[in-house]
Order: structure tokens, then C-alpha cells, then sequence
């Protein structure tokens, strides 16, 4: 049974029987995982009644992208290259120990970790 309690054509679908698949197409990066994003043509074409059947297609949430291992020691230009090549956004805030050089001395999320594609990579800069 799904346990998400959910209105369409305001009846209850807690009160039918679903099923769920998963899909995580690029286009539906924007619904997070569990998120129902289709449902059957034939449940949005009739009435449903307690009992029915209904089939919904359930987000895996955005694509996950691992951030390069390599950023460190890389220049702030060529980073936010790579990066936005991937499907990131970038920010840029000077390290603690800033020293005007220009390169990328660690970032946030850390290297090699999953991150969704299209969220915000802070590079610290020295």
C-alpha cells in the first residue's frame, strides 16, 4: 500500500490499492525522491473507487554527481569550469588563510563526495 496520503480529482488514493515504480529521468530533477510524478492514464480518466488500482511513478530525487577529487591546487576559473561542466553551480569565499593566490584550497560538499546535480559547490579560495 502507498503510504502517502495524496488527492487527485479530490478521492483519497490512500483508499486504492497502488503500485509504484521508480524513475529518474533528467527532466524531473526538480521532485524529490518519493515524490509521486505520473500517475496511470486510466486512474486520471475515471472516477476511482475504494479498491481500485492505481499505478504511480515515484522520483528517485535529483541525479546525484561526484565532485572531482581534483580541485585542490586547481585555479578558481578552471574549477568552476569543471564543475559547471557537470551540472553544478559554484560559489567563491576566501579561506581562512587567504592569500590572494587565486587556487582552490578545499571546497563544500568535500572531493569525491555525491552531490545533486544543479546544488552549489563553495569553493574556498587561498
Amino acid at each position: 500500500m502507498f503510504s502517502r496520503r495524496l488527492h487527485i480529482f479530490a478521492i483519497p488514493i490512500a483508499a486504492c490499492i497502488a503500485t509504484s515504480s521508480y524513475a529518474a529521468p533528467a527532466a524531473q530533477v526538480e521532485f524529490a525522491m518519493g515524490d509521486p510524478v505520473a500517475i496511470t492514464a486510466a486512474a486520471r480518466e475515471r472516477v476511482l473507487h475504494k479498491g481500485d488500482t492505481v499505478s504511480l511513478t515515484v522520483s528517485k530525487g535529483p541525479q546525484l554527481v561526484q565532485v572531482p577529487g581534483d580541485l585542490r591546487a586547481m585555479g578558481v576559473d578552471a574549477a568552476t569550469s569543471l564543475l559547471e561542466g557537470l551540472g553544478f553551480k559554484v560559489k567563491t569565499e576566501q579561506a581562512d588563510y587567504y592569500l590572494g593566490l587565486g587556487y582552490v584550497a578545499g571546497s563544500d560538499p568535500r572531493p569525491g563526495s555525491m552531490a545533486p546535480q544543479g546544488s552549489t559547490i563553495l569553493l574556498k579560495i587561498i
